[in-house]
């Protein structure tokens, strides 16, 4: 078990059944809050991690996130693990990264071959994409840090996948990620909230049963726990350095969005990748300079800022 040092920041889990969340609630050894009325919640205060089972479908997910995430902080975080659908079978190419020093989380090798399936049964992605099916609105969880994790574009429906509907280009589908994401806005950002799916099928879900769903997530929890611990870590550097930073970030943000012509979202997204940076050892200012000089910054309009944080983020990081 961590130590608690200082001030811990919350990470905020939510799955859609009990199956999906027991291994994780075993991990960290949550202990059911029986204050909750309306939806299954396990915590431990002491590592800072609260576990809510919200129901199955978007609109459960909204109102778990709504009557458990009121108290948010700057410092937490909201990841979102469940099962999916792999609905992709052509193979691409993989984009984790694999920056995280010692301890950091593998990466699975892709198996070879023309026609392998991209998206494997018991393989754990983290969503970099997401879509909602009903609507056709698209949503970019913001991922600012490194991580050892397979990404993924994932569809959100309002029903289980079937192996007949339109893939519309995407690789996994589940019924509550979009909902997540539009419902954890009114209390987090976008770099504050990760979404983690397992795959459990291609398609034909009313065969999955309970206790699959349970060793799947099991095979799983090492890497879900990991992940966890990294936010974890994340947020008590924040802590630690918050008065050292201020004045830094305040200085390097201000100009920065200005001259990438950002977006309130995407001003926090680069302020919390300069926070990343600045914890990391990176030179901000330097790296802003260097930027200057090869003609980067400052950028004609928001298109360009757009591609120019993105090359900022890839030097960050």
């Amino acid at each position: 078990m961590k130590e608690n040092i200082g001030v811990i920041n919350m990470i905020y889990i939510l799955t859609a059944m009990y199956a999906e969340a027991r291994a994780i609630i075993t991990h960290f050894h949550l202990k059911k809050d029986i204050s909750h009325i309306h939806f299954q919640v396990f915590d431990n205060q002491e590592v800072g991690i609260r576990l809510i089972v919200a129901g199955i479908g978007a609109i459960s997910a909204a109102v778990a996130i709504a009557d458990t995430c009121m108290a948010a902080e700057a410092g937490d975080f909201l990841v979102n693990v469940g099962i999916c659908a792999g609905i992709q079978e052509e193979k691409v190419s993989e984009k984790g990264n694999d920056c995280l020093a010692k301890g950091a989380l593998l990466s699975r090798e892709p198996n070879q071959g023309e026609n392998e399936r991209i998206c494997r049964i018991g393989e754990i992605f983290l969503c970099n994409k997401i879509r909602e099916q009903i609507t056709g609105r698209t949503f970019y969880p913001d991922i600012l840090y490194p991580h050892g994790l397979k990404e993924a574009q994932i569809l959100t429906g309002a029903a289980a996948y079937t192996k007949d509907k339109k893939k519309e280009g995407f690789w996994l589908y589940d019924m509550e990620a979009a909902a997540v994401y539009q419902a954890g806005l009114y209390y987090f950002g976008p770099h504050q909230m990760s979404f983690l799916k397992v795959v459990s099928d291609y398609g034909d879900a009313e065969k999955v049963t309970a206790e699959q769903v349970r060793e799947l997530m099991e095979g799983n929890v090492e890497r879900i726990a990991e992940y966890v611990n990294f936010l974890q870590e994340i947020g008590r550097k924040e802590q630690s350095g918050i008065s050292f930073l201020e004045d830094v970030l305040l200085s390097e943000t201000e100009k920065l969005c200005r001259d990438m012509h950002c977006s309130k979202t995407m001003a926090a997204a680069l302020r919390q990748c300069i926070r990343y940076g600045i914890l990391s050892g990176v030179d901000i200012a330097e790296l802003r300079k260097e930027m200057y000089r090869e003609g980067k910054l400052p950028c004609k309009d928001k298109r360009e800022g757009k591609l120019c944080f993105e090359e900022f983020k890839r030097r960050v990081l």
